[in-house]
């Protein structure tokens, strides 16, 4: 059977009606800005969009110091938890709190050193949320000096997991730390 013109058109139009309607129900199904990718043990949750559904939640208190330490350095979660980070940055001095594995970590220092390179402090180019970044392998957040921001992480696996200031610079002088997830 061949449509005529008019058929073809009303059909195209309930086809793209249809596409559109799927991707705006997609959208709007939870509070998960960004799987951090089949490989990373962990995912990133948008602190906007959390609620009931995520279960209980520890918060943890975590400063980012001008002398280029994380306070504490050295912090614990269990599999399956859900962790708010209350990060508070004490310095006059922009930082980030990133998370992830070892190499994902190289790939955003790289990018931060690249954009650094280019004029920027490779601090601003992507602002607070990180969503879009390393191919989703990192969990993090910039922090402006005196300011103080939420991250959100479900760790899926247990594990090691780094953290790093990736601000050029920053991990080199010692702002690291770790995160140990239990099983």
């Amino acid at each position: 059977m061949t449509r005529t013109e008019p058929q073809y058109n009303a059909y195209r139009s309930w086809s793209l009606s249809l596409a559109s309607a799927a991707c705006i129900a997609v959208a709007s199904l939870g509070p998960q800005v960004h799987a951090a990718s089949p490989a990373a043990p962990f995912t990133q949750l948008d602190p906007a969009r959390v609620g009931a559904d995520v279960g209980a939640m520890r918060s943890v208190a975590v400063e980012l110091q001008d002398s280029m330490r994380f306070n504490p350095s050295e912090l614990r979660a269990k599999r399956g938890e859900t962790v708010r980070f209350v990060v508070r940055n004490s310095g006059k001095l922009p930082h980030e709190f990133v998370i992830g594995q070892a190499t994902a970590l190289k790939e955003h220092a790289a990018q931060m050193r690249q954009a650094a390179s280019g004029g920027h402090s490779g601090h601003e180019h992507h602002g607070n949320d990180h969503a879009s970044h390393t191919a989703n392998t990192v969990a993090a957040v910039s922090v402006p000096a005196g300011q103080q921001a939420e991250l959100i992480v479900r760790f899926d696996a247990a594990g090691t997991l780094g953290v790093a200031c990736l601000v050029p610079g920053h991990s080199e002088a010692g702002m690291t730390g770790r995160i140990t997830v239990a099983p």
